[in-house]
């Protein structure tokens, strides 16, 4: 089978037919999206390894000392957490969570990021005009999407005397647009979430802690 492939890419690049390279190469991409999400997750720990070396530097002190403590501290918290935040956000996400009594948890806040805010002191979720029309929109197009998928894949089945390499076009088609409209439901996550999450934290926002029970 993977003789096959391989002949048929190679064949394809020989007749300058360059759908067929794109898709293999997209498949070859999806196929090894965990191994280069890895790669990228590796290059932020390097990142967090440098600013703990600048750390035990003895001459490093005071105001640059406090920077090196805090981008220590964002870089730790978005690899625990998913969450790009600076003090005062990750300070709000933590009390939030613990006055929830576990109707919160951080990775919700993860997912919400974009519709996250400060202001004068407490967290805000904000779901405009906009992102509902985007939210309709991505699972409309992902509903689409998977239709054409279904009938990428039904397609070889129909013709007659379909060559090997039509048959891996119809399939690469249909698995590019499958995994096309998967990411697009995958989208409509965050609103989803927010929400959830926006009458609670409007509920614990609007109580003082030192006035919780």
């Amino acid at each position: 089978m993977l003789d096959k492939i391989l002949d048929t890419l190679l064949k394809s690049l020989e007749n300058g037919n360059w759908l067929v390279v794109i898709l293999v190469v997209a498949i070859a991409v999806v196929v090894n999206l965990r191994a280069i999400l890895e790669f990228f997750e590796r290059r932020g720990t390097r990142r967090e390894e440098f600013v703990k070396d600048a750390l035990k530097i003895d001459v490093v002190r005071d105001a640059a000392r406090s920077v090196l403590e805090e981008e220590l501290n964002y870089l730790v918290f978005k690899r625990v957490t998913g969450i790009s935040a600076d003090r005062a956000l990750r300070e709000k996400i933590k009390s939030l969570v613990d006055r929830s009594d576990g109707e919160l948890q951080t990775f919700q806040f993860a997912r919400a990021r974009k519709h996250t805010t400060m202001k004068d002191g407490k967290l805000l979720i904000r779901i405009t005009r906009s992102d509902k029309i985007e939210h309709l929109f991505n699972w409309s197009f992902a509903v689409l999407v998977a239709v054409f998928a279904l009938l990428a894949f039904m397609l070889p089945t129909t013709v007659k005397g379909a060559s090997f390499q039509q048959v891996a076009i119809f399939i690469g088609l249909g698995t590019l647009m499958f995994f096309f409209a998967l990411f697009l439901v995958s989208q409509t996550t965050p609103i989803t979430v927010a929400k959830h999450i926006k009458p609670i934290v409007e509920r614990l926002e609007a109580i003082p802690p030192q006035d919780e029970d």
